[in-house]
């Protein structure tokens, strides 16, 4: 094989060395003899265009993915092609990997900070990683106040304090909407029902939240087809206790029903005369 005689290696074909002892170029390369172009691995003369062996002068090849600047050789230097290429918490801007960031430029991890562009862990409610390149603020989010942190990071809640009016804190979700219980109660207004309830405008019945009936209660209206609950009955439109019946009051204070008579605002039976076809004889109350 014919050699090429030198004294430095830009006398030597591309990606390789001149031996200074031998005065000859070869692909054989080292520290005190540098590759023509390239890069030296410590032993031969290397493209110098692969991430885990890269450079371009000639010098020793660098390892690109351990490098702070990118895991991808671009031109002979390490850098980057996407944030992917970075370490985390860093952004691929120029083809150069550092914590300045934009919209255009997002980060590895975390998110963008708009105003002082650069990335940043993306876990507070100023600056909550929810999923695009710039951070976002949860103050006003309709999904709660906190940035919480889960299957993905997201504003959210932590308690009902974190949610709008109006809507109740998911305690699996850790997120903010209408429906609600008896134990998820609303931020203002009243649960409509337990369980399976929704945030009403209204006032709260009591501790559990929920909302106070506005139908189908003693002293309230009946509901739809004359409902009132188990212990009242719907009379004259609105829901009364039961009257005029064995053992029940009065209706009305005075009425009670066949076979009873009112004492003492009282049903009691009626232990008069019975009379068949003219004929009356004393009652006996059993």
């Amino acid at each position: 094989m014919k050699t090429t005689a030198c004294t430095s290696a830009a006398e030597c074909p591309p990606l390789q060395a001149c031996d200074a002892a031998s005065q000859t170029c070869s692909a054989a390369c080292s520290a005190a003899a540098p590759c023509n172009g390239g890069c030296c691995d410590g032993e031969a003369c290397q493209s110098g265009l692969d991430a885990g062996a890269c450079g371009a002068l000639g010098g020793a090849c660098g390892d690109c993915t351990k490098s702070a600047l990118g895991a991808a050789c671009r031109e002979g230097a390490c850098g980057c092609d996407t944030a992917a290429d970075c370490p985390l918490g860093d952004a691929c801007t120029a083809h150069r990997c550092g914590k300045a960031c934009d919209e255009a430029s997002p980060c590895n991890a975390g998110c963008c900070d708009g105003a002082a562009h650069e990335c940043v862990p993306g876990a507070t409610p100023n600056a909550c990683s929810t999923g695009g390149a710039l951070c976002a603020s949860c103050a006003a989010s309709p999904l709660g106040a906190q940035c919480v942190a889960g299957a993905t990071v997201h504003c959210g809640c932590v308690s009902v304090a974190d949610c709008p009016a109006g809507s109740a804190c998911d305690p699996k979700l850790h997120t903010c909407g209408a429906p609600c219980d008896a134990a998820d109660a609303c931020r203002g207004g009243c649960c409509s029902k337990d369980p399976g309830g929704t945030c009403q405008k209204g006032d709260a019945a009591g501790q559990s939240g929920l909302c106070a009936p506005s139908c189908g209660h003693l002293t309230l209206p009946c509901c739809a087809s004359s409902r009132c609950d188990a212990i009242t009955e719907c009379r004259s439109g609105a829901c009364q206790l039961p009257c005029g019946r064995l053992g029940l009051l009065c209706c009305d204070g005075t009425t009670c029903g066949a076979g009873t008579r009112c004492e003492s605002k009282l049903c009691v039976p009626d232990c008069g005369q019975t009379c068949v076809f003219g004929q009356c004889t004393p009652s006996v109350c059993q």
